[in-house]
């Protein structure tokens, strides 16, 4: 902490935490800005204590400890935010958890450190962090992320683990979630088998690929290295539309947005195409 060369402002800076080639990170406390300063000497307070006795809580815990306080869950938020920046450190670092969406199917399981076994092979498993604690056993030869529940269901039900009984099934519902992500990347580097990844052919689809294999802009700062690199688009893309015969097409029953009614969201789409895409040959 040092006195700012802004007047009457306080600032906190990770002189202690970086090295001399690093840019220097900063919080600077601005007059009437006392809440916020609360706000943040709390929660490293409640970060410490997490810390220092080896325990993990999630954003929704730390905000009821001190409800009276942050007022808010989104108060809490902007400040777990702004300390990752500070310290350069992913959430999970500083054991803050978070609750996931994600589902895990097939040929893994965990064994935890009480003896208990968590078995994917018999049961669809929601993801946690916790997860990440336990020993690993594995069949897997590769992993299969598909993008929708409904369609990981589907292929459950329709007999998938009859064809391919040493592989592992994953769900983000959706966009993924930074816990899918980081336990999934935490995953593949351990077995270090393929992965591979079922999205639809649109921007969301695209969209959902890249969060998988870069990570999100919306978290960029509490998630720093959470994502997939390994991850390989499995399936149909834009680009075989010229392979595809004529009759063998649907007729459009619907109109649809043109570049003019999209404006750059269309552009930006191409463009991700195009970059993606350009050297897959047409088979």
């Amino acid at each position: 902490m040092q006195v700012s060369k802004y007047p009457c402002s306080m600032v906190l800076n990770d002189q202690m935490f970086r090295n001399d080639d690093d840019a220097e990170k900063q919080i600077v406390i601005r007059p009437r800005q006392g809440k916020r300063l609360a706000y943040i000497m709390q929660c490293l307070a409640q970060i410490y204590r997490l810390i220092y006795n080896d325990q993990q809580s999630t954003k929704r815990d730390l905000f009821y400890e001190q409800k009276k306080l942050y007022k808010n869950q989104a108060n809490l938020d902007r400040t777990i935010t702004s300390i990752c920046d500070l310290l350069n450190e992913a959430r999970v670092a500083l054991n803050i958890v978070s609750s996931s969406k994600g589902i895990l199917f097939g040929a893994l399981a965990f064994m935890t450190s009480e003896g208990k076994l968590i078995d994917c092979r018999s049961q669809p498993v929601l993801i946690s962090e916790s997860l990440e604690n336990f020993r690993l056993i594995s069949s897997t030869q590769f992993i299969i992320v598909v993008e929708k529940d409904a369609i990981f269901q589907k292929l459950i039900d329709e007999g998938y683990f009859e064809y391919f009984p040493r592989s592992l099934l994953v769900t983000g519902k959706g966009y993924p979630d930074l816990c899918t992500r980081k336990v999934l990347q935490w995953i593949v580097d351990q077995l270090a088998v393929p992965i591979y990844g079922l999205f639809d052919s649109d921007p969301h689809g695209i969209e959902i690929m890249l969060t998988y294999k870069y990570g999100s802009s919306s978290d960029c700062v509490e998630g720093r290295h959470c994502h997939v690199k390994q991850i390989q688009w499995l399936g149909y893309v834009l680009i075989y539309c010229g392979c595809i015969i004529h009759n063998a097409m649907l007729t459009i029953t619907r109109s649809f947005p043109t570049a003019d009614t999209c404006g750059s969201e269309f552009f930006k789409c191409l463009i991700i195409i195009e970059v993606m895409f350009r050297n897959i040959p047409c088979r």
